[in-house]
């Protein structure tokens, strides 16, 4: 074999290590990553599923179906992960359940599977689907409130409060609040979903009256960095915002109430408002403080999973305020919806894109 024959032959070889090195370390950092999966990672699913639900309630029903479509290979692909890092690596799986840093975004995992039950009865007109997504959430809620409940009762090592508490533990009334709406979608007039559904509504209100009172002592009167500040406590306003949602479910099918609780309506409509007003109040609120970490103290904004769970309560505010139209017939808040809307679509455009670009980049650059 003549020199440069050699040369061409160790060129090829050298062109076959490298494409084989770059597959390695691209499998291993899908690896990696499926190991530290976030269990708050289907707050994606939640967040495209209520911009979804608003734009069809405002009459972009093309946009909600291909809303809807990648939602549900987004939730497919999920749950694949999850099996896998459950199938693989057991013990981060209890690890993050035993957390309660991280045990409270198991809940997202309740609140997508509902939400895509919604879709499925709204915009795909599958009610069979949308009746085993409910199903599924429901056993996901059963397991998910008692076991991280119980673990963060019972665990004898617990975190500095300070550090662990933050608005993903609302999280917790996003489930019990998703159940309800998903409820009153699927009970096609039983009395028992109904009374399920005022079940999830007032249990899910009181443990936001809880969960709130302690987020707030947090935010008012202990030292708060900038860094602290993260989007998840945007879910402040986006888990009275489901209860609002909720709350308009239940005055509809107050109807469908066992014996005298169809009584119980003038309480249902005055909480209802209530929460929806309490939701109003953490939008400037919620601006302002965010603004202050990226304006004022010039920390820089870039693309983060927990991005989500802000685009999530902006479209679940555009969604009840417009079912608060349709309840008690006032159309400000249609008015008001109607430009929460396009807002919500905008920031899931902006955080989406933030996803597609940083996951480009990972994959270029594997090591």
């Amino acid at each position: 074999m003549d020199h440069s024959g050699i040369v061409k032959l160790l060129s090829n070889y050298r062109y076959l290590m490298a494409t084989n090195a770059s597959n390695f370390s691209r499998g291993s950092v899908i690896a990696q990553f499926v190991a530290g999966l976030s269990p708050s990672y289907f707050s994606i699913v939640m967040a495209t599923g209520i911009v979804a639900m608003a734009a069809s309630l405002h009459g972009m029903p093309l946009l909600a179906l291909a809303l809807t479509c990648l939602n549900v290979v987004i939730y497919g692909v999920l749950w694949f992960l999850t099996l896998w890092r459950v199938i693989v690596y057991p013990k981060r799986v209890a690890a993050d359940i035993e957390d309660v840093r991280t045990s409270f975004g198991f809940f997202t995992t309740v609140a997508a599977t509902n939400v895509l039950g919604v879709q499925s009865m709204r915009v795909l007109h599958q009610a069979d689907l949308a009746y085993g997504l409910w199903v599924l959430g429901v056993a996901l809620w059963f397991f998910f409130t008692y076991a991280v409940f119980y673990y963060a009762m019972a665990h004898a090592k617990k975190p500095d409060w300070k550090e662990a508490l933050g608005g993903g533990w609302l999280l917790a009334v996003v489930a019990s609040q998703s159940c309800a709406v998903l409820a009153s979608q699927v009970a096609k007039g039983s009395e028992m979903l109904a009374l399920a559904s005022g079940f999830w509504f007032c249990s899910g209100s009181l443990l936001y009256i809880v969960i709130i009172a302690a987020i707030f002592f947090r935010l008012t009167l202990f030292d708060l960095g900038p860094s602290q500040v993260a989007p998840p406590y945007w879910i402040n306003m986006g888990a009275i915002s489901i209860t609002t949602l909720a709350g308009t479910r239940i005055i509809g099918d107050a109807p469908n109430f066992p014996g005298t609780m169809g009584t119980l309506l003038p309480f249902f409509s005055g909480i209802t408002f209530l929460f929806w007003a309490f939701a109003t109040w953490w939008i400037p609120l919620l601006i302002l403080l965010g603004l202050w970490k990226h304006a004022v103290t010039r920390l820089p904004l870039t693309y983060t999973s927990s991005l989500w769970a802000m685009v999530f309560p902006l479209g679940m505010y555009a969604t009840c305020t417009k079912m608060m139209e349709a309840t008690f017939h006032v159309k400000a808040f249609g008015q008001i919806s109607g430009c929460m809307v396009y807002i919500a679509i905008a920031v899931w455009l902006v955080v989406a894109v933030g996803l597609v670009r940083s996951g480009i980049r990972q994959w270029k650059s594997p090591i």
